[in-house]
């Protein structure tokens, strides 16, 4: 896997990191032969490492995941995560709603490639042992 690195912006209350998986992958070749996609699991286990470097945190559930346009190998991706205290996410959810989504460990992902949204969803979060 290649990556041009992470970039967090905590005042913002989001992470972002470029990356790019290689072509020799191991998933690769099951999927699909002669026409390979990046498996969407490869995709929650960039943003599973992604959320324990930023915030120390594992995934506990995925309680919404959508994959909305495939990924290629060697393929320009963006992976953005945001907590629950960006409200730039949960436009006309209330202080009260905030405040109990982030008890809770929530946090909103989005992975961006060729100008178009690839996949996005919810995490929820517990401590990394």
């Amino acid at each position: 896997m290649s990556s041009a690195g992470p970039h967090s912006n905590e005042h913002a209350g989001s992470y972002r990191e470029d990356f790019a998986i290689d072509a020799d992958h191991p998933s690769l070749p099951g999927h699909f032969p002669d026409r390979p996609v990046v498996p969407g699991v490869v995709l929650l286990e960039r943003a599973a490492a992604a959320l324990q470097r930023w915030r120390g945190l594992r995934i506990a559930a995925l309680p919404v995941v959508k994959f909305a346009a495939p990924i290629l190998p060697r393929q320009a991706a963006t992976l953005i995560l945001h907590d629950a205290a960006s409200a730039s996410w949960q436009v006309g959810q209330s202080e009260v709603a905030a405040a109990e989504t982030a008890r809770r460990g929530r946090y909103r992902f989005e992975i961006l490639s060729a100008g178009q949204l690839a996949a996005s969803g919810t995490i929820e979060t517990v401590p990394a042992a």
